[in-house]
């Protein structure tokens, strides 16, 4: 066992709690695969094919391990790729922004911090390293300078946080040091004053205090501010951390755990209440992740336990930051890190972890789901098209209409239908998701698909594939909330970023070499979006290259693709289209093409039914055939 877990093992005891049966949460039994010596694990779509995957540390070997993903919750036999440190801390994030996963590693006794570029196979250029402190540890990525790359943020084994600020292409500056004033022992990122920037929270392992520091949005921080996490318990970390809003109020709260579990209240101006919960958990926890694990909109918690007593404690959370054990879902095991990852595609939040520092495990969410529930019906919008767990006004708004009706099952079905569709109206998905749908049609035109409806033909249909829509919504919907403070802002600048970052991806750069000249250039995307643009607009963005001979004006390729997306002609020409197209990716979690369809019939179906009631979905009944299918419903069941 590595030195460092077992130096933290020596300094806990063993917490045991009272028995209690689990409620409503329910988990396929664990399934291992090898994996090495699995001391963390991490998860994601490695391999581009919509699928999910788990990459293993292996630090007795110094290896990563990677398990590609099935789609069906079940994983392949490893790959194994030799490092030259051993990788105790991983995240995995899109570094570069080339549509592909990349992963980085925290390297304690190498005292280095790697980047590897995923290939968008499953395996990773060589890594790149960066000197960072003595002991770097508790490895955490966000976009601290809201510059549309993301930096790092880590322990450098000085009481102290280093941050890593990404320079661009995937690429970090010198690590910036900011002391602290005890040993921290975790590390989590969030914004827990409401400003629109990320900030860092650092659990203290040598003194009962909770330290923020403050971002300013320019990647530097302010100094850190305290507040004391003293409690009737308290264990001999904490050894991990997470934020969220358990209570929903709407202000971020934090959660620690070592023997015992505390949470801890926000007071959304960086500052947190002494713990109002307070529990001792079944086993020391090395690790916690949030999620909301049965649908109710109230995140659950689940913790690691390093003695092999059992692991992977569920606790169902109340959604007013107190929480109900719902037991072990590995019994006489260990492990020390868990991820929360969707293995089978349904959008349940399922699990992954190491055990026994042996192997990987894995285990399907089966909750079983109930979409005739009003706040499981809004939960699951919010997951399936905003990618989010709910705001907490949002949330009691779209219950409120549906409940509003009362006993009137006719009230409940027009407003369950509109309420339904309202996701793929509202602005945020609308600035979004349809966004980058209209950024592919742009720059890549339609594809060509096939149809039986009406007679066997060929018709044009969205270029966009489901998986590629999720990972680019990830990046230009990240943090955005609309009505939240800033949400504007953050939105605005997420979509500058995202466009600067696909024109440089290299299928742009294939269609649109920058020997182009500006005329060229905008004439192939106005012709791939439609023609959409008038003669005046047309010159607006070919004047955005400055009368240049070519096209290698980064920001003005950005700026004129971005033009001719949000170009209003292409937004009413594309909507119907759009709207369909969501209703597979929201409702059926697929392409129009796959599963139960061989073509685009199904499609071509609904978007003609569309057209002839003039874009009019209660009357087309589209989306009450989506909700009301037997596809969309058996998702929910075991």
């Amino acid at each position: 066992m590595n030195r460092f877990i077992t130096a933290v093992l020596l300094l806990c005891t063993v917490a045991i709690a009272e028995q209690v049966v689990a409620q409503d949460v329910k988990f396929t039994s664990p399934v291992t695969y090898p994996a090495g010596s699995p001391y963390v694990v991490a998860s994601g779509d490695f391999n581009g094919d919509g699928k999910q995957d788990l990459v293993a540390g292996d630090v007795q070997h110094n290896d990563l391990v990677m398990l590609l993903g099935n789609g069906d919750g079940t994983l392949k036999p490893p790959a194994t790729y030799h490092q030259s440190a051993a990788p105790h801390y991983l995240v995995a994030n899109d570094f570069n922004r080339d549509g592909k996963l990349d992963l980085a590693t925290a390297n304690p006794y190498a005292a280095n911090i790697s980047v590897f570029f995923g290939k968008g196979d499953g395996s990773f250029e060589t890594p790149v390293n960066y000197p960072v402190g003595r002991f770097p540890n508790q490895l955490r990525a966000a976009d601290f300078n809201r510059d549309g790359w993301l930096d790092l943020a880590v322990f450098g084994g000085n009481n102290d946080v280093n941050v890593l600020l990404g320079s661009g292409n995937g690429a970090f500056q010198n690590p910036v040091s900011y002391g602290l004033n005890a040993l921290p022992g975790a590390l989590a990122a969030g914004d827990v004053n409401g400003d629109g920037v990320t900030d860092l929270i650092a659990g203290m392992r040598s003194v009962q205090t909770v330290n923020v520091l403050l971002g300013n949005g320019d990647g530097t921080f302010k100094t850190p501010i305290s507040s004391s996490s003293n409690a009737t318990q308290n264990g001999t970390g904490p050894y991990a951390s997470v934020v969220g809003d358990f209570d929903r109020d709407g202000k971020l709260d934090v959660a620690l755990s070592d023997e015992v579990l505390k949470i801890m209240k926000g007071n959304g101006d960086g500052t947190f209440k002494a713990p109002s919960f307070n529990y001792r958990l079944r086993n020391t926890s090395a690790d916690l992740k949030p999620a909301d694990f049965n649908g109710d909109g109230k995140l659950e918690l689940v913790s690691a336990g390093v003695f092999n007593s059992g692991a992977l404690q569920i606790l169902l959370g109340n959604g007013d930051a107190t929480f109900q054990d719902a037991g072990d879902q590995v019994s006489g095991s260990s492990s020390i890190s868990i991820a929360v990852t969707d293995l089978n595609g349904d959008t349940r939040s399922d699990l992954v972890a190491n055990i026994n520092n042996q192997l990987a495990v894995a285990l399907v969410n089966v909750t079983p789901g109930n979409p005739d529930k009003t706040d499981y019906f809004v939960h699951q919008h919010y997951v399936d098209f905003l990618d989010r767990e709910p705001d907490v006004s949002g949330f009691g708004f779209w219950s409120n209409q549906i409940d509003g009706c009362g006993a009137n099952q006719a009230c409940v079905e027009i407003k369950r239908i509109n309420v339904s569709a309202a996701f793929y109206l509202s602005i945020e998905f609308q600035q979004t998701a349809y966004l980058v749908e209209r950024a592919y049609k742009t720059a890549y035109g339609d594809a060509l698909g096939s149809s039986t409806t009406g007679g066997p033909h060929e018709l044009a249909v969205p270029i966009v594939r489901f998986n590629e829509l999720q990972m680019d919504t990830q990046q230009i919907d990240q943090d955005v909330v609309v009505n939240q403070t800033g949400w504007a802002a953050v939105l605005e600048n997420n979509k500058q970023n995202f466009m600067v970052q696909f024109v440089q991806r290299s299928r742009f750069v294939s269609q649109f070499p920058t020997s182009m000249t500006p005329s060229q250039f905008v004439d192939k995307l106005n012709q791939n979006a439609g023609a959409v643009l008038s003669s005046s607009e047309r010159a607006t963005a070919i004047d955005l290259f400055g009368g240049a001979p070519d096209t290698s004006n980064i920001p003005a390729r950005a700026q004129a693709l971005r033009q001719v997306a949000e170009n209003h002609n292409l937004y009413v020409a594309e909507f119907n289209r759009a709207f369909v197209l969501m209703e597979y990716f929201g409702y059926l979690r697929r392409n129009p093409n796959e599963g139960q369809d061989t073509d685009f019939s199904g499609y071509d179906y609904w978007l003609n039914k569309l057209n002839t009631f003039n874009g009019n979905f209660v009357n087309a009944e589209m989306v009450k055939a989506f909700i009301s299918s037997g596809e969309y419903r058996g998702r929910f069941t075991p």
